[in-house]
């Protein structure tokens, strides 16, 4: 990336997504694994914060959102845990 903040370039162009995940709860001892929610906020003794933008590049076959999806498809996400 040119500098820090910045988003990245597109290689895929209009095919790749750029996103950051916000709201994740973090604290001294690693990550808190919850996130905030307009009905809920980070633990006592953590923060939330924002990750870094980022590029997904899934590995298996991502039915129709693709390879460069900021998200898992649903019916694959189904698929791999079992629940419909």
């Amino acid at each position: 990336m040119p500098r820090a903040g910045q988003w990245g370039p597109d290689p895929g162009g209009p095919l790749t997504q750029w996103h950051q995940h916000e709201g994740i709860c973090f604290s001294p001892f690693g990550f808190e694994f919850s996130f905030e929610t307009p009905f809920w906020t980070c633990p006592v003794g953590s923060t939330s914060i924002t990750t870094p933008p980022m590029l997904h590049v899934w590995i298996i076959d991502n039915g129709k959102e693709g390879p460069f999806s900021a998200d898992l498809d649903k019916t694959v996400q189904r698929q791999l845990t079992g629940r419909s």
